[in-house]
């Protein structure tokens, strides 16, 4: 019996040292597993930092056109006045033009009639006036949707079919 404890013990001091050697093993994985992923952190912190400077700069570029173009709009208004008989003269800003109408942060304002005919440019397969409300409906009043609708049917714009609304295409 002898012979069986000295063949177990033998097999014990080299499962012993298979598992020393696994140790530190798992110690080297867990330690590159470690820099890797502080590498990464570091990275993307990195790209954060370098994403809010770039969309900083182009906010502050921005802000410098629509400055400039508020200036340029200013001054042509006040061209238009001053060549005015009487100083009364009307100028009027369509939507498609760049001198389109601004906001007090100086950024551009489609007109309503405009908005409604975008989202049913978008959508060749018709569209309740609801689904428009529900695509615009921070910009514009749910019963200002109908009218405008109707406007536009009235014109010839849109057609409407089984409660749905189609932009008509333009014949050329």
């Amino acid at each position: 019996m002898s012979e069986f404890v000295d063949m177990l013990k033998e097999r014990l001091a080299d499962a012993q040292r298979r598992l020393q050697e696994s140790q530190a093993n798992l110690q080297q994985a867990q330690a590159k597993h470690q820099a890797v992923a502080q590498e990464f952190s570091s990275l993307q912190t990195l790209i954060s930092i370098e994403m809010t400077a770039e969309q900083r700069k182009a906010a502050e570029v921005t802000a410098e056109r629509m400055k400039d173009i508020r200036v340029r709009l200013q001054r042509g208004i006040e061209a238009v006045n001053l060549s005015a008989p009487n100083n009364t003269a009307a100028v009027v800003i369509q939507s498609n033009s760049p001198a389109a109408p601004l906001n007090d942060a100086g950024a551009f304002t489609p007109n309503k009639t405009d908005i409604v005919r975008e989202v049913l440019r978008q959508h060749t397969n018709g569209i309740t006036p609801g689904q428009v409300w529900l695509r615009v409906k921070d910009q514009v009043d749910r019963p200002y949707i109908y009218s405008v609708l109707k406007r536009m049917k009235d014109r010839k714009e849109v057609t409407e079919r089984r409660g749905k609304y189609y932009l008509q295409v333009a014949k050329e």
